[in-house]
């Protein structure tokens, strides 16, 4: 265990070993079942961090999962037993990506079979003569490239987002499902799941529901605002593209990248490569953004855009400021009769603009705080006319500019301001309907504090 760090797949099958032999020695009588729930709630016990971890989660979920079932493989052999074990896997782990390769489940299982027992033997060879370990490396590597090209053939499905009540009923049908013994059972079962599936009295309409999404990038931007009319990014820094795939999004109506810094549009060629954008949103005084081939926008203040039942109204840069980061796109997003206000990497030069061209008009009821909470922004006159209730700040997790300045969170603090920090609480969630709003946090696994 101390030379493998403590890793969850090692302790994992140290307590399933140690269960196995004391339900043996004792005559327990206790099922795999049981040990696969006794497991898991000493994991959890040892380090309650890993109830956080989605593949700790995932990987009990099908290990139930291939036990519930298990009388469908048990009496097959070589790849047909595998097929149907991957294809079991696929089936469990499908709410859990928006992007799921088909072809893996057909060849995963054969690769196992033509490739566990040579890699064994080589290994062996490799410890006994340890000059061959280079060749073997080759091999590896030559290998893993086989791999990546067949990931990159268009195999894939994509699938729509699920909220978590579908996710519920879809695993509740699955196992419904998968728990019959016969075909015609299969048939019968499938036929209640549907006739429940169509009932009047059951209702799928996509809630009104607006989603504005602080995600945990770093020392960087990337907001992700969404609802059933329209789909909208903010700057793009590292794990955004990752983070619109997995939602389940292929088209956006419009990209805004603030400014031009490597922190707020890293990944946006990445994003324009998979991602159907119907616009790209730029500041007007900014020349520097990379070459985009996407429709483009240029604006500045007094500029505003509709996107579905959301209003942007843009309130900077009022004039060519001398650097990019005063040249950043500031502009306030009405949500439900909220207003946010993202305010890219302003300073206090612009804020004073600010404060005297539009007064209380700056009003927010939430700030997205600008650079990052560096104390070159965020001033004392632009935080009172804004007057705002909550402040996200999105910065890395002990980052070397030492962000966010004491002296901007005290003026937040002094002003009775709720303070979200995504190197702290990781992603930042606001859910909004016409009936109630929500903030929510999602923990890094890792602790931070």
């Amino acid at each position: 265990l101390y030379l493998n760090g403590f890793t969850f797949g090692v302790m994992r099958l140290i307590i399933m070993f140690i269960f196995k032999w004391i339900n043996e020695r004792y005559e327990l009588e206790l099922t795999k079942l049981d040990g696969i729930q006794i497991t898991f709630f000493l994991m959890v016990v040892l380090n309650i961090h890993w109830i956080f971890h989605q593949g700790v989660l995932i990987t009990y979920l099908i290990l139930n999962m291939l036990y519930l079932t298990e009388f469908l493989y048990q009496n097959q052999k070589g790849y047909l037993k595998r097929l149907l074990m991957s294809t079991l896997i696929f089936l469990v782990i499908l709410p859990f990506s928006n992007h799921a390769s088909l072809l893996p489940v057909i060849t995963l299982p054969l690769l196992i079979m033509i490739l566990s027992g040579p890699v064994f033997l080589f290994s062996i060879c490799v410890m006994l003569v340890p000059e061959l370990d280079s060749f073997f490396y080759v091999f590896i590597l030559q290998f893993e490239f086989i791999l990546n090209q067949m990931n990159q053939k268009n195999f894939s499905i994509h699938l729509p987002h699920l909220e978590s009540y579908m996710i519920l009923i879809y695993y509740a049908a699955l196992i419904y499902l998968l728990r019959s013994r016969t075909l015609m059972s299969v048939m019968k079962r499938s036929l209640i799941i549907y006739m429940i599936l169509a009932s009047p009295f059951i209702k799928f309409s996509i809630p009104d529901t607006t989603y504005v999404y602080f995600l945990d990038v770093g020392q960087g931007d990337s907001i992700y605002i969404e609802n059933k009319t329209c789909k909208l990014m903010i700057d793009s820094f590292q794990y955004t593209r990752s983070f619109l795939i997995n939602r389940g999004v292929y088209r956006l109506d419009y990209l805004i990248l603030t400014h031009s810094d490597d922190d707020h549009i890293k990944e946006s060629k990445d994003i324009l490569k998979e991602i159907s954008v119907d616009r790209l949103i730029l500041s007007a005084y900014i020349d520097d953004y990379p070459s985009y081939t996407a429709p483009k926008s240029w604006l500045k203040a007094g500029d505003a855009l509709t996107c579905g039942n959301i209003e942007l109204t843009f309130l900077s840069p009022l004039k060519r400021y001398s650097n990019r980061n005063l040249n950043s796109l500031v502009f306030q997003v009405e949500i439900n009769h909220r207003i946010f206000l993202f305010s890219g990497d302003i300073e206090e030069v612009v804020e004073e603009d600010l404060v005297n061209y539009y007064g209380d008009l700056l009003y927010s009821d939430v700030l997205k705080v600008a650079h990052h909470g560096s104390d070159t922004s965020t001033s004392k006159d632009f935080l009172h006319h804004v007057n705002p209730s909550v402040a996200v700040i999105s910065v890395g997790y002990e980052n070397r500019f030492d962000f966010p300045s004491q002296t901007v969170l005290q003026r937040l603090y002094e002003n009775n301001v709720m303070i979200y920090r995504t190197d702290l609480q990781g992603t930042i969630l606001f859910t909004s309907d016409k009936k109630k709003e929500k903030w929510s946090v999602y923990i890094p696994f890792q602790s931070r504090i």
